[in-house]
């Protein structure tokens, strides 16, 4: 599979995660639900897979791909943030001050990207090993 078909995998399910967050169908992030824990393993178990398909290319270079994955996925988030600001629904589910509140936001969408984005690229760099020692095995 190409990169960029794990991108666009991966985004159209954040994308749709977001839309149904958005939508009313599933509650906010930050309810652990078990249907926005479904979209998190599903998105784990793409950026695992995606480790695996890349681990001939070594592990700087699949931690760049989880990196970038999952960075386009924050964006997504942060899109869709600004999105449900604007149609007053909630998104994170966290209640912040209002006084602040661009600011508050800004500071839990980075505290949620970098948290995302670090666990991506373990994700990628564990797949990738995975692979290298299901090789190993196989030998």
């Amino acid at each position: 599979m190409k990169f960029t078909n794990f991108i666009v995998i991966i985004s159209a399910l954040a994308a749709v995660r977001f839309g149904m967050i958005l939508g009313g169908i599933i509650p906010p992030l930050a309810s652990n639900s078990p249907e926005n824990v479904a979209f998190s393993l599903a998105m784990i178990a793409m950026i695992l897979y995606m480790g695996w398909s890349f681990s001939d290319l070594g592990l700087k270079k699949a931690a760049f791909k989880g990196f970038v994955v999952t960075a386009v996925t924050m964006a997504i988030l942060c899109l869709a943030a600004m999105i449900s600001q604007a149609m007053h629904r909630p998104l994170i589910g966290i209640n912040l001050p209002g006084n602040f509140f661009l600011i508050n936001i800004i500071l839990v969408l980075a505290a949620l990207s970098a948290e995302n984005i670090i666990l991506g690229i373990l994700a990628a760099v564990l797949g990738a090993y995975a692979r290298r020692i299901a090789k190993k095995w196989e030998r």
